[in-house]
């Protein structure tokens, strides 16, 4: 039953966040459901549907928020980082944001600028209502023997009981023109089946 509980509060939000992308303006969100947790992503390419959203996510008073990355299209752009930041300040500040590092933010300056990460910001992990997130970052090594392979194990090793979430940019298996990231697969979803790792967000 818990698992179910969780899986469904997570889902009441996505499923808030899909149709306001479609233009279903009018969706209730009058009684939000009881501990909502968001998760979105990829909000590079049209401010507007990004305004959209995240008044949407803002009227469902979520726990936590997290975006799987490409939260601007130029890394390196000030003016893209005020935009940002102008539409999703309210909701910053009434929930915890939490992002994955994505290709388009690039460089990292500015985004390390705007939020105050745990760990090292770049791969960090968090517990929200007792469920464990683990954010990653696919534009650092992350092969094994790297800093961040190793964390990650750590951090699996010490939630083996626990449901845990993994997000990240890059899609280990994708329907979408960017297509799958084999490479990644072959080095996570290993890492993933062993400890039984519950879901994973990607785009």
């Amino acid at each position: 039953m818990k698992t179910v509980r969780i899986i469904s509060a997570i889902f009441a939000a996505l499923l808030l966040l899909q149709l306001a992308c479609s233009g279903l303006t009018d969706y209730p969100v009058s009684k939000p459901p009881l501990h909502s947790i968001v998760i979105y992503g990829d909000c590079r390419g049209s401010r507007g549907v990004h305004r959209q959203i995240v008044e949407k996510v803002f009227r469902a008073e979520p726990k936590a928020v997290f975006n799987t990355g490409d939260l601007v299209d130029d890394g390196s752009s000030a003016d893209q980082w005020a935009i940002f930041d102008n539409i999703t300040c309210e909701l910053r500040q009434m929930a915890p944001y939490y992002p994955a590092l994505g290709n388009h933010d690039l460089p990292p300056d500015l985004f390390f600028a705007i939020f105050d990460l745990p760990n090292n910001e770049r791969w960090y992990s968090v517990e929200v209502d007792g469920l464990h997130f683990i954010v990653l970052d696919t534009n650092s090594a992350i092969d094994q023997g790297s800093e961040q392979y190793g964390w990650l194990e750590a951090q699996l090793q010490g939630m083996k009981d626990d449901f845990v979430v993994a997000i990240f940019h890059r899609p280990l298996l994708s329907s979408g023109w960017h297509g799958s990231d084999l490479s990644l697969d072959r080095i996570l979803r290993p890492l993933f089946e062993e400890y039984d790792v519950d879901l994973v967000f990607n785009g």
